[in-house]
């Protein structure tokens, strides 16, 4: 809403505000005057000459306000506006302005209970709605910010902020549809807004319509076709897509446009480990390591890629490859992949139990989106997921299969958790630990009498008893895992060759083992 001074020019201001000696309205001409000249300072130092004369002068207090709220001096606006509503109580655009005081101050339920004032008297402003949304969404009311925004677009189908703000809300709701169509409103509104365009496209991401966030990501790119982090995105896109040409160019593009962008380097070199492009993907790796970006987890690429044995794989590294992964998990694996590592496990599960009979309490360590849990539900009183990844997580808990989620470090969580599970199943999150004895002291704790340890694993078949492939990944020798279920009083009941998946057209060799505790 554009600021509006009060003036003696302004229909009835003379009459109703300007109730002092001659002398005083010829200060308050000159000081409007200034203000036409945006010489602001100078008006603000008549006004205060003014309110020294007449402490209660109207005009001089609301036009002192809205200099000093443009100033940054939010206090005194504040004080000046609280002046003015004492003598014109139901004022609306003072309402209005000392509302904008409060929320740029940060006082939220002040400008709240302003803005609902002002609403008593004009229930269908248009802006004012549009302000008590925005507060009620700091308020974290993200219900009643909904209402207001909804309210805004009802009286005014053009207003674009409105719509790009609900769409916001939506998103974080966790409701993409609805944060798409929002979007979408507010582009029919404001059809070249990048921001928009940019939050439609993570939006088609989140949805799994990768294809329509490139459109989005590209209509932005027209508008700002110098933006980094836009041919970024877009990159991460056509990766999705397995367009990984398109991606390379992107990423490329990114770091033409901005050297020390360390995201595109390490996207890049993802992009060439993909392609087999090894001491090209090392060289961008090290180079985001310059850079600061992630360098723990290029580290450990480097160290993959070059093979260079690591005792573990980074936390930080796990999370934001599974992170990245959460949005076409479930696509990329069962229907691209051909995972089946949760089916095998179920029948393995199934063979243990009598006729009619359930595991009391189970853990699914590495849930991801809850393959796993989608199967094993049946067959669990009570099942529990962990995995490192939030995004993962929201997507386990949208399936309703887990009765408890955490995300943590699976050791960790064994290391707090209650003792008494007689089911804890291990499904392809071993091959990101590396050395495995920490784990195995830590679910042997938690193993009720007799309780099973199901577990699958990348197959090793050269020297040693692991390795760390060049996918950042951990395979390991039969003979290792037989041994640390020795010495941690495990019994294995089973181990069998099975493939787990497809990688670059051939099926990857694992192991599936079923230990169960003396």
């Amino acid at each position: 809403m554009e600021e509006s001074y009060y003036s003696e020019r302004q229909s009835g201001a003379r009459s109703q505000y300007l109730p002092g000696p001659d002398s005083i309205e010829v200060m308050l001409e000159q000081a409007f005057a200034c203000l036409e000249e945006n010489c602001h300072a100078e008006a603000a130092a008549i006004y205060e000459e003014v309110l020294k004369v007449e402490t209660d002068n109207l005009q001089a207090g609301f036009n002192l306000g809205l200099i000093r709220r443009m100033n940054g001096d939010l206090p005194e606006a504040i004080s000046c506006f609280r002046m003015v509503l004492e003598q014109d109580p139901d004022n609306l655009e003072v309402l209005t302005r000392l509302g904008d005081a409060y929320r740029d101050q940060g006082w939220w339920d002040q400008a709240a209970a302003t803005y609902r004032r002002a609403l008593t008297l004009e229930p269908r402003n248009v802006e004012v709605n549009f302000s008590l949304g925005l507060v009620n969404y700091h308020l974290g009311e993200s219900a009643s910010a909904i209402r207001c925004y909804r309210k805004t677009v009802e009286l005014d189908r053009f207003h674009a902020d409105a719509y790009y703000n609900l769409g916001i809300v939506h998103f974080e709701q966790g409701d993409y549809d609805q944060a798409a169509h929002s979007y979408e409103q507010a582009l029919d509104a404001r059809p070249d807004d990048i921001d928009t365009h940019y939050n439609l496209a993570v939006t088609r991401s989140g949805q799994g319509d990768f294809a329509g966030a490139a459109v989005h990501y590209l209509n932005a790119l027209e508008l700002d076709p110098d933006d980094a982090e836009l041919h970024n995105a877009l990159g991460v896109i056509y990766r999705q897509l397995d367009e990984l040409d398109k991606a390379e160019a992107c990423y490329r593009r990114a770091i033409t446009l901005r050297s020390d962008y360390g995201a595109a380097f390490t996207n890049l070199a993802i992009v060439l480990q993909a392609g087999d492009r090894i001491e090209e993907a090392i060289a961008c790796y090290a180079r985001a390591i310059e850079l600061g970006h992630q360098p723990e987890s290029a580290e450990y690429m480097i160290a993959a890629l070059s093979g260079t044995d690591r005792d573990s794989a980074p936390r930080d590294y796990v999370t934001a490859l599974f992170d990245s992964y959460a949005d076409n998990f479930d696509h990329s694996l069962t229907r691209m992949l051909g995972y089946n590592s949760p089916a095998l496990l179920r029948e393995m599960a199934g063979r243990l139990l009598s006729p009619a009979k359930k595991f009391r309490k189970g853990v699914d360590l590495g849930c991801g989106t809850g393959l796993v849990g989608s199967c094993f539900r049946d067959i669990t009183d009570h099942l529990i997921g962990v995995d490192l990844s939030a995004k993962m997580l929201d997507k386990a808990a949208a399936k309703d299969v887990y009765d408890e989620l955490y995300c943590a470090d699976i050791i960790e969580f064994l290391a707090d958790a209650d003792t008494g599970f007689d089911l804890v199943v291990a499904a392809d999150v071993l091959i990101y630990i590396g050395a495995l004895e920490p784990f195995f002291a830590a679910v042997r704790k938690c193993l009720a009498p007799y309780g099973y340890i199901l577990l699958t694993v990348e197959k090793h078949e050269g020297a040693g008893e692991r390795r760390l492939r060049a996918s950042g990944r951990y395979a390991y020798a039969s003979e290792y895992l037989e041994r640390l279920a020795d010495s941690h009083g495990l019994t294995v009941k089973a181990c069998r060759e099975v493939d787990l998946r497809k990688e670059k057209e051939q099926w990857l060799r694992g192991c599936l083992f079923v230990l169960q505790a003396d």
